[in-house]
């Protein structure tokens, strides 16, 4: 899950409807049992670097109760439900390779989607020879 934090205004499902692009994502690599960042970047898309990593979805498709999401390497689709500051998906079929993230989300000033999560990706980073976590919010701008 993907904690956006407290105290924030939290949207309905009502306002996913639409296409929503990958814009930008900020992140913070961290060692696993500490709150001191290793290293803090705002990637600006497109920078092929990052839309490579399966873990970041590159597009989500809201129509009704189906959503799509586009991976670098697939698409994920199925019902979503919302619920509060969560998005729940079901009956979800995938291709391709990609991780499956479960979403809290909040939407700014009706055009921008945000997404963040608290170190679900866990890697050894093979410069520093730690095993960190990576803290990340993602921005995305909705379409037609």
């Amino acid at each position: 899950m993907i904690n956006i934090g407290k105290g924030q205004q939290v949207s309905t499902g009502a306002d996913l409807t639409g296409n929503w692009r990958l814009a930008r994502m900020e992140y913070l690599v961290l060692p696993e049992k500490s709150e001191t960042p290793l290293e803090r970047k705002t990637v600006a898309v497109p920078d092929s670097q990052f839309l490579a990593h399966d873990f970041l979805p590159l597009l989500f498709v809201f129509r009704d109760s189906a959503c799509v999401i586009r991976y670098s390497g697939g698409t994920e689709s199925g019902t979503y439900q919302a619920r509060n500051t969560e998005l729940v998906f079901k009956n979800a079929q995938a291709t391709g390779h990609h991780a499956r993230a479960f979403f809290t989300y909040r939407i700014q000033d009706g055009r921008v989607l945000i997404l963040s999560n608290d170190g679900v990706n866990h890697y050894q980073d093979s410069v520093r020879k730690v095993p960190v976590r990576m803290r990340y919010t993602a921005y995305y701008i909705k379409g037609s």
